[in-house]
C-alpha cells in the first residue's frame, strides 16, 4: 500500500565483506586513490547468484550501490531481488541487503537510480514476473506484467512499499500499459520542479511529472536498455546498452538524440568474467565531490560464454567499475595502456563556446578517387598518396550558430537569403564566406590562446575517410547516405531547403557528424589539380581563383557528399549552404 513502510531490515542481515586487497584506506573523508583499487570487480557472481543492473549514490561521505540480485534457492527455483552494498572507500563493500520483498510474480529488480524529492529519497525499479521459473530450464525473459515502481525512504535503511508509476497517464489502465522495464528518474535541466521518467518500451520511452505521480507521456527515441542519464554542457547524456557495450546520446531538447563516440566495452577482452556481455553502465559525475573528482561508472558483465545462457544470466554476473575525467577517455584497475615515450593527446576537448572537438591522429591515406567511383569527377583524379605527420584536433560538427555568436557577435546567415535559412543555436553558422571563417579562426584564437584555423583539404579528407576507402565513410552504398547525411533526397526534395540542425545523423567512425552533406565546408587551400606524386602535409597551391569546399549539401545529389568530392568558390562567396568547422594543431595539456 501506498505511503506504508516495511522494515525489511529485520529478514535480511547483510554481512560486511571484503571485496579487495587489504590495506585499504579506512580514513573515510581521504581522498579516493584510485591505484589502490586492484580489481575491476566490485561484486562476483557464482553458480548461483548474479549481481547486475547496478544503481548509485554518493552521499555523506559513502558510496550506495543499489542492483538486481538474482538467486537460485535450495528447491531451484530462481528469484530476482533488489539489493544494496555500501562502501566508504570503493574498494571493501558490505554484503547484500535486500529491500524488496520475495515472490516470482513480482521479481522487484533493475533499480534504476535514488533521487532526492519532496525531503525523501526516492528509488525507481521494475517488476521483472517469472513464475515457476527454475534452474535447468531455457533461458526466460520476463513476461508482458512487467511495469515500473519506486521506493520512498528517510534514511537509506528502511523503504517504503513499491508504489506503481502509471507513466502513460492515469487514464491508461494497468493491464493496458504494455511491458516496461528498466526505469530511470532525472530532473528536467531547464524547468525546476520537473521530473522526467525514462524506460524502456520501443527503445526508450520518456513521461514527465511534478510529483512523481501525474504523469504524461512525451514520447520515443531509439535506445537500448538500462538506460542512465546525466546533464553535462547544457546536454543531456544518455548512456544505454544496445547489445553488449555501452552506448552513449547527447540532446539538448529530449527529441534529437546523436549517437557519440560508439560502443564501449571497456576491458572486456581482458575479462573472462565479461565476455558474455558488458552492459547496464550508470555514471554519477562526481567530479566536484572532493573525495572522488571523476565519473564514476558501474556496470555489470556476464561470463563465461558467448552466448546468453542461465549460466551468465541468472547467474555468474559480476559488477565492475570504471572512471573517466571526460566521458571520453575511461579506466579500469587493471588497464592495459599503450606504451608511449610522449603523453597521449586528450580524445576531447571543448572550448569556452561549446565546441566540441575530436583529435585525428597523424597518419597515411589515399587522397582522391580511385577511378571507378560512381559520381566522380576529374579533378578528384589521379589518386595520391598522402602522409600527415602531424595530428590535429577537428571540430566535431560544423561551427554553430551559437559558438559564431560567442565570438563575432553577429548573425550573417540573417543578411542574404533568409527564407533558405533557419535559425537556433544548434543550426550551422551559414552565408559565411571563406574571410570570415578566417576571421573567426583569429579572433577564437585569440580568445581560447591556442591557434583555431580552417583545416587543409588534405586534412579535411583524411578526417572525412576516417580510415576508409570508401566512396563514403560509411561504404559505397549511397543509399545509406540518409543516415550520415542531408542531401537532396532527404532535405531539398522534401521541401526542406535549409541546413539542419548539427550532428543529427550518424557519425563517421572518428565520430565526425555532417562530413556528407548538410552545408559545404571551407578549407584553407586555393583549388587546384592534383599530382600524382606522393605528398607529404600539403597545403594546396600558393594562389588561385576560389577557395576549396568539401562535404556537399542539402541542396545536392548524393555524388556531391562522397569523401573524394571537390568544390570551390571565390574567398567572398556567401549563401545558405557553406559554413566551416575548425581545427586546432596538435598540442600537448
Amino acid at each position: 500500500m501506498i505511503g506504508k513502510k516495511v522494515l525489511l531490515t529485520g529478514f535480511f542481515v547483510g554481512l560486511f565483506v571484503a571485496c579487495a586487497a587489504s590495506g585499504a584506506n579506512t580514513d573515510r573523508n581521504a581522498p579516493i586513490n584510485f591505484s589502490d583499487i586492484k580489481s575491476p570487480i566490485v561484486l562476483r557472481g557464482d553458480s548461483k547468484t548474479a549481481y547486475r543492473d547496478p544503481a548509485a549514490l554518493y552521499h555523506a561521505g559513502k558510496f550506495y550501490l543499489f542492483y538486481t540480485l538474482v538467486r537460485t534457492e535450495e528447491d531451484g527455483r530462481i528469484y530476482s531481488y533488489t539489493a544494496v552494498s555500501t562502501s566508504h572507500n570503493l574498494q571493501d563493500w558490505s554484503g547484500p541487503r535486500i529491500i524488496t520483498p520475495k515472490g516470482q510474480h513480482l521479481n522487484y529488480s533493475s533499480p534504476g537510480n535514488v533521487v532526492r524529492f519532496a525531503d525523501v529519497w526516492i528509488l525507481c525499479l521494475q517488476t521483472y514476473p517469472r513464475l515457476n521459473y527454475r534452474r535447468g530450464e531455457k533461458l526466460r525473459w520476463a513476461d508482458g506484467s512487467a511495469r515500473l515502481f519506486i521506493m520512498r525512504s528517510k534514511d537509506l535503511l528502511r523503504w517504503s512499499e513499491p508504489e506503481l508509476l502509471r507513466v502513460k497517464g492515469p487514464d491508461v489502465k494497468v493491464q493496458e500499459m504494455g511491458r516496461m522495464i528498466d526505469p530511470y528518474l532525472i530532473a528536467d535541466k531547464d524547468e525546476p520542479g520537473k521530473w522526467w521518467c525514462f524506460y524502456k518500451q520501443r527503445g526508450v520511452s520518456l513521461s514527465w511529472s511534478y510529483d512523481l505521480v501525474n504523469w504524461t507521456y512525451f514520447g520515443r527515441a531509439d535506445s537500448g536498455e538500462n538506460v542512465c542519464v546525466l546533464v553535462d554542457e547544457d546536454e543531456y547524456v544518455l548512456f544505454h546498452s544496445p547489445g553488449n557495450g555501452i552506448g552513449v546520446k547527447r540532446s539538448k531538447d529530449l527529441k534529437q538524440w546523436r549517437d557519440v563516440n560508439g560502443l564501449m566495452t571497456l576491458g572486456q577482452q581482458q575479462w573472462p568474467w565479461a565476455e558474455n556481455r558488458i552492459t547496464a553502465g550508470v555514471v554519477l559525475d562526481l567530479r566536484k565531490e572532493a573525495r572522488v573528482g571523476k565519473y564514476l561508472m558501474f556496470f555489470h558483465g556476464g561470463g563465461p560464454g558467448k552466448n546468453r545462457t542461465q549460466d551468465n544470466v541468472d547467474a555468474n554476473c559480476s559488477l565492475g567499475i570504471a572512471w573517466s575525467d571526460d566521458l571520453e577517455d575511461w579506466n579500469w584497475p587493471g588497464k592495459v595502456l599503450q606504451k608511449s615515450t610522449a603523453a597521449e593527446p586528450k580524445n576531447i576537448i571543448v572550448n569556452s563556446v561549446g565546441m566540441r572537438l575530436k583529435y585525428i591522429k597523424p597518419g597515411e591515406f589515399l587522397m582522391g578517387s580511385s577511378g571507378n567511383e560512381k559520381g566522380q569527377e576529374d579533378d578528384e583524379l589521379p589518386q595520391h598518396p598522402v602522409k600527415l605527420t602531424r595530428g590535429f584536433y577537428m571540430g566535431v560538427t560544423e561551427v554553430t550558430q551559437a559558438q559564431w555568436v560567442k565570438v563575432m557577435e553577429s548573425s550573417p546567415w540573417l543578411r542574404v537569403n533568409k527564407e533558405y535559412v533557419r535559425t537556433g543555436d544548434d543550426y550551422p553558422a551559414v552565408n559565411i564566406n571563406w574571410n570570415d571563417a578566417v576571421e573567426f579562426c583569429k579572433k577564437l584564437s585569440q580568445k581560447e590562446g591556442r591557434k583555431y584555423r580552417l583545416p587543409t583539404e588534405a586534412e579535411w579528407e583524411y578526417a572525412c575517410r576516417a580510415g576508409t576507402k570508401t566512396a563514403y565513410s560509411f561504404g559505397d552504398d549511397d543509399s545509406k547516405l540518409g543516415d550520415y547525411g542531408w542531401f537532396r533526397g532527404n532535405a531539398y526534395d522534401a521541401g526542406e531547403k535549409y541546413a539542419h540542425i548539427a550532428g543529427q545523423k550518424k557519425p563517421n567512425p572518428w565520430g565526425l557528424y555532417d562530413m556528407h552533406g548538410n552545408v559545404w565546408e571551407w578549407c584553407s587551400d586555393w583549388s587546384g589539380d592534383y599530382a600524382a606524386a606522393a605528398v607529404t602535409d600539403p597545403t594546396g597551391p600558393s594562389s588561385g581563383t576560389n577557395r576549396v569546399l568539401r562535404s556537399g549539401s542539402g541542396g545536392y545529389i548524393a555524388g556531391d557528399s562522397r569523401s573524394a568530392e571537390r568544390g570551390g568558390s571565390t574567398p567572398d562567396s556567401r549563401t545558405p549552404s557553406i559554413g566551416f568547422r575548425v581545427v586546432v594543431p596538435d598540442f600537448q595539456k
